[in-house]
């Protein structure tokens, strides 16, 4: 589970392992140092930090059907700690920019180190905008700054907030985990999906099903069989 060794933490600041807040609760591998200081929200919307901290209780031991997008930087533990710092901080500042539409009760966030699982409770394309404004984001452009070579999954299916042994909140559940394999699959500044979320998606609008394209059945570790989609340009919401 791509949670398993992970906790949400509020009010979180990690300078030295490159860590930002998202103001959502975001979640750590255990054993990191915690500071509980004040945090910076000056990049963030206060309501929406808020909104999630609110909303957490409310949904503890409850099963969702939710769309989940999981992201990965390509390489991210490969490269030296000064650059792994800058280009979470870029990261950071472009997830934030992504989801600043998506009400803060309609989404969870959690942060795996060297990527992002977005939870999406509202709206399925809700998944599937973010995933592509992030790509575009993440996009080589003529700039000075470092390129982040991003994978993107996308899933829909059933997540659980529950709590954890140190009575922490956590996400667990076939939707994440798949998410994950999922983005496992695809190529850097790549979007797959699921077969359940194409199901879905593209039944929503004629626009949506004209961006998937079918990639194929793929095997995972574990011998599981997953059909996937491409997911090609377009700038509307049809």
């Amino acid at each position: 589970m791509p949670s398993k060794h992970l906790r949400i933490v509020e009010n979180l600041t990690i300078s030295s392992r490159g860590y930002s807040e998202f103001g959502d609760k975001i979640l750590v591998p255990q054993g990191f140092t915690e500071s509980r200081n004040s945090i910076d929200v000056s990049r963030w919307n206060p309501s929406a930090i808020a909104g999630d901290v609110q909303m957490m209780p409310e949904r503890a031991n409850r099963t969702f059907i939710c769309s989940v997008l999981f992201l990965d930087i390509t390489e991210y533990s490969k490269k030296p700690v000064s650059e792994q710092i800058s280009l979470k901080d870029r990261f950071n500042a472009l997830i934030a920019e992504a989801i600043q539409d998506i009400s803060p009760n309609d989404r969870i966030i959690l942060d795996t180190g060297d990527g992002v699982a977005i939870n999406f409770l509202g709206d399925p394309e809700d998944a599937l905008f973010v995933g592509m404004s992030l790509r575009e984001s993440f996009a080589p452009q003529a700039s000075t700054r470092p390129v982040l070579p991003a994978r993107i999954g996308v899933n829909l299916g059933p997540v659980r907030l529950v709590r954890d042994l140190n009575s922490q909140p956590n996400i667990i559940g076939d939707g994440i985990n798949v998410a994950q394999r999922v983005m496992g699959f695809a190529q850097p500044g790549q979007i797959l999906v699921s077969r359940s979320y194409y199901e879905i998606v593209s039944h929503i609008s004629e626009g949506y099903s004209k961006l998937f394209k079918y990639e194929g059945s793929r095997t995972d570790k574990h011998v599981r069989e997953h059909e996937v989609y491409s997911v090609g340009y377009g700038n509307s919401r049809t």
